[in-house]
């Protein structure tokens, strides 16, 4: 078989494997996309009779179930009805202006009939009906003092603003909704400890424990705000109750150890019996080394004191008068430092004792600065924890 051949007959399958093609999407009811396949055929082959039937076929039946569709929308006679027949109208026109470019189809030389059909006036009532339809809706669900309902309005304008992005007072309307769909969350502190803070530090440690990435917590419906005192009862809160802090004195333990070695010290010479100098074979003297004890005394200094502060995270719905979940949370900040002494040969000491005696002595650090960094620490987990479970807000 040679190529001519071959590709004549790749085309003529390819040809009948399309029009099957066509056919059966008609079948299964996808008319639509059988007028875009058949389309794309005609364009490329505008004088195959069967091609042109399977265009002209799917064209028909396409918009026929498109018009039969806001038939019965219309009968329906509901209001919400329009933002479908306003998409069934623009689908007609749509494909409508896809297959004029291919007019006027021929079929064995005679002009096939395909009316057209001016939608626009039905597209603009449909148009101003559907917003008109959202615009009125949104305005009876803003009427209620509901948060979830002010949401649903919001939503209903931005339909309306699909349509006319100036419709009325929309632009107002979507605002006053949007504001009214938030709901807004308090994030303070409560003392919970068995520590009497004075006012300031009970201000100052709000302070330290708030000072989180609020922003990050905030969603589109969902807003935090942080306060350092008197908090308003807003829909939901976040309560940071501080309930332990405690801070040890420090301790020092010693313990003292020697360290020994066996080391070289010089030579001495090999006696016989009767204490004279032993000969090797050449006649040269014989010596040994002389091996020697070398003794250190250390004195090893820990150095021990620990912060520990705790607390949980509430998280609270103040409309339903409940908790939700809470969150436990704490963090420690410890001091832990050795050094050492020594008295004595130091040869004697190993590696990792001579690293301790060359570390010098060192105070313990003061308690309120182990305390800020062990809430710098705490303030850390808080805001993870509430960035973890923001999500519980909606």
């Amino acid at each position: 078989m040679n190529k001519k051949v071959f590709f004549s007959l790749f085309i003529a399958v390819l040809f009948l494997f399309s029009c099957s093609n066509t056919e059966k999407l008609i079948r299964k009811g996808q008319f639509d996309r059988a007028f875009q396949v058949s389309l794309h055929r005609v364009i490329r082959h505008p004088d195959k009779a069967k091609e042109v039937n399977s265009l002209i076929n799917a064209y028909n039946k396409a918009q026929q179930s498109d018009n039969d569709y806001i038939v019965m929308l219309k009968k329906q006679g509901t209001p919400d009805i329009w933002d479908n027949v306003f998409d069934a109208y623009r689908r007609m026109d749509s494909r409508q202006n896809q297959i004029k470019p291919v007019l006027p189809l021929k079929i064995n030389g005679q002009t096939q009939n395909v009316p057209l059909v001016d939608y626009q006036n039905e597209i603009v009532e449909a148009q101003k009906k559907a917003a008109e339809y959202y615009y009125v809706h949104g305005k009876s669900l803003l009427k209620s003092n509901n948060k979830d309902k002010a949401r649903q309005a919001y939503y209903e304008f931005q339909k309306t603003k699909k349509y006319y992005a100036n419709y009325k007072d929309v632009n107002d309307l979507i605002n006053e909704a949007y504001a009214k769909g938030i709901r807004h969350v308090s994030i303070f502190v409560e003392n919970k400890s068995l520590v009497n803070f004075s006012n300031f530090l009970n201000d100052e440690l709000s302070k330290k424990l708030l000072d989180l990435n609020t922003p990050s917590f905030n969603s589109k419906w969902v807003q935090f705000h942080t306060y350092i005192k008197n908090p308003p009862e807003q829909d939901y809160s976040v309560i940071i109750q501080f309930e332990k802090l405690f801070a040890t004195p420090g301790s020092t333990n010693q313990k003292s150890y020697n360290k020994e070695k066996e080391i070289q010290n010089g030579w001495q010479y090999v006696l016989d019996d009767n204490g004279n100098v032993m000969k090797d074979s050449l006649g040269n003297d014989i010596k040994v080394p002389k091996i020697e004890k070398i003794f250190c005394n250390v004195t090893e200094v820990h150095l021990h004191k620990e912060v520990h502060v705790a607390g949980k995270i509430v998280f609270y719905d103040n409309v339903l008068h409940q908790e939700l979940k809470y969150l436990p949370v704490g963090a420690d900040q410890v001091f832990d430092y050795v050094y050492a002494t020594a008295n004595g040969d130091l040869r004697a000491l190993d590696e990792a004792t001579k690293k301790l005696i060359n570390k010098k002595p060192m105070a313990f650090p003061p308690t309120p600065v182990m305390i800020n960094d062990a809430f710098n620490t705490l303030k850390i987990a808080i805001n993870n924890g509430i960035g973890k479970n923001k999500g519980i807000f909606r």
